[in-house]
């Protein structure tokens, strides 16, 4: 046996992932409960979990910093969403269309798969601040992925042990994983997908080597990844970006950098006490927005209906929605014409 594999750490608790929750997590236990001992166990070599992990263009948080950051850390940067945040304007104007010149995977020379994703560098810095400022590093081990875990029940104990033969016993596991592997990201089975000549990327996969410039993109999905991601290819020189999706969704554009009620609180209240009325603010607009739209459905998708209209182009119907088909084995797009495209579901 190594010297490694002997190594037994025995603490109160575990917690395993150093991303958002787990740096949370690390700073409550600290704080809530000083007579505990506690590790993080981080499986990859930095904190951020998804914002360390994804490099695709445009990456940014898809809710405001305000309530998506810490409580106990107030985000000071000028953004709300990122500077990258994309406004439908951008997709209406720059990004979804048909596609009129490519109607078969051989047609295409990129396609774009991504699960149904502040700007990441942003957030890493701001995660940075916040276990320097906490000094919270010294409870996270790095480089430590979790191979097995047994409960002893008479015992009440957890037995954790690491790929590299490191044991840590614990009486409470906290689980801060994410709800996705970071080797793999989860990626579809397409009919004839082997005839297709052009190159196929996973968002979780992309690198500063993956060159677009120039080419003729498709992006499946139309998520928190989609909506970030394509007007940042159109932007960095991709020829052509097509959003293929299933079901369009809702979007509402918002200021990217607050409004003027943000502002003035910044200014006339010290900055703790500020984020946490602005914290606040954005959290009862949500649930207000939430219970609008559950108590007059109609309303709502007339507003967001009427939102959408003034930012899309007037020209014939404001939006072609492609609709994926599955016909014996090949995969085909199907126009359908509508006024607007994000306040209906097409089936």
């Amino acid at each position: 046996m190594t010297a490694a594999s002997q190594t037994m750490t025995e603490v109160d608790v575990v917690v395993l992932g150093a991303g958002i929750s787990g740096v949370s997590m690390a700073y409550h236990l600290k704080t809530k409960c000083p007579d505990k001992t506690f590790v993080v166990l981080e499986s990859r070599g930095e904190i951020g979990g998804t914002w360390s992990l994804f490099n695709y263009p445009g990456i940014r948080s898809d809710s405001d910093m305000h309530t998506f950051g810490f409580g106990w850390k107030p985000w000071n940067r000028t953004s709300v969403i990122s500077p990258g945040s994309c406004l439908i304007r951008k997709i209406a104007l720059r990004t979804i269309n048909s596609l009129k010149h490519a109607s078969t995977f051989k047609d295409l020379r990129f396609i774009t798969l991504f699960p149904s994703h502040s700007s990441g560098s942003d957030i890493m810095a701001y995660l940075r601040e916040a276990v320097a400022e906490q000094e919270l590093d010294q409870y996270i081990h790095m480089g430590k992925h979790v191979a097995t875990a047994a409960f002893d029940s008479s015992a009440d104990r957890w037995t954790l042990t690491t790929r590299d033969g490191t044991q840590y016993a614990c009486k409470w596991l906290h689980m801060a994983t994410g709800y996705y592997r970071y080797d793999e990201g989860y990626t579809p089975e397409f009919d004839g997908v082997e005839r297709f000549k052009g190159e196929i990327m996973h968002p979780q996969k992309w690198s500063d080597k993956v060159e677009y410039e120039g080419k003729r993109i498709v992006v499946i999905g139309s998520g928190a990844t989609a909506v970030t991601l394509v007007p940042s290819l159109v932007e960095g020189g991709a020829e052509h970006v097509t959003m293929l999706q299933r079901s369009p969704g809702y979007y509402f554009s918002l200021p990217g950098k607050g409004d003027i009620i943000d502002h003035a609180i910044n200014k006339v209240l010290p900055e703790r006490l500020s984020h946490w009325v602005v914290r606040m603010k954005y959290i009862a607009f949500q649930q207000a927005q939430f219970m609008f739209a559950k108590a007059l459905p109609k309303v709502t998708k007339w507003i967001f209906a009427a939102q959408t209209n003034l930012l899309t182009p007037k020209v014939g119907c404001a939006w072609e929605v492609l609709l994926p088909r599955i016909q014996q084995g090949s995969t085909t797009a199907i126009k359908k014409k509508t006024s607007v495209a994000f306040n209906r579901s097409i089936t």
